[in-house]
């Protein structure tokens, strides 16, 4: 969710994540797996796998290190993010392991929505290669509604002033009619 909030370029995606952020800190995520979507998504699959498995090995390691204390308290699985770390162990240390988690959780998945992003960008790069733009230029004093016909399709555009755009769609290179 953090990582899609500041890396992510697409306002879709952010919309979702801020109308998802107050269920994510109640442990409830399927508004954000489906929604962006995370599950069936190519790019989003590696680090949906790998943010549990690095977490779990950092927590397991953590605990049996003595680092943190073991969880001695049951919890809620709808207890918010950090109350719920020191809950189950009954100290600081306990939340400070999940900053590191949700730490680790950014990190790896950075790259995958920065890829996410370029590749939305490739796509909307090929739909508007489609779109070819054509400038005319006319008398200055000419304002006119002027109909340009290509390849049997018309193309409408206002003229002010001696100047007009046309935006001639599904436009290949080529002579035309």
């Amino acid at each position: 969710l953090i990582a899609i909030v500041i890396f992510s370029r697409g306002r879709k995606k952010k919309r979702i994540a801020a109308y998802s952020s107050p269920l994510i800190t109640f442990n409830i995520n399927e508004t954000l797996i489906f929604g962006i979507p995370v599950i069936f998504n190519p790019i989003y699959f590696i680090p949906f796998l790998l943010v549990p498995i690095v977490n779990y090995t950092v927590c397991y390691f953590a605990i049996e290190w003595g680092i943190v204390p073991p969880i001695t308290n049951p919890v809620e699985w709808t207890t918010p993010v950090l109350i719920n770390g020191y809950i189950a162990t009954g100290s600081f240390a306990g939340v400070i392991l999940q900053i590191i988690c949700i730490l680790n959780g950014i990190f790896i998945y950075t790259p995958f929505v920065l890829l996410d992003n370029k590749v939305v960008d490739m796509s909307v790069d090929e739909k508007n290669s489609e779109l070819k733009e054509l400038t005319i230029t006319a008398s200055q004093n000419l304002t006119h509604v002027i109909i340009l016909e290509v390849d049997g399709k018309n193309y409408t555009s206002f003229v002010k002033e001696g100047k007009g755009n046309f935006t001639l769609r599904d436009l290949t290179a080529g002579l035309h009619n």
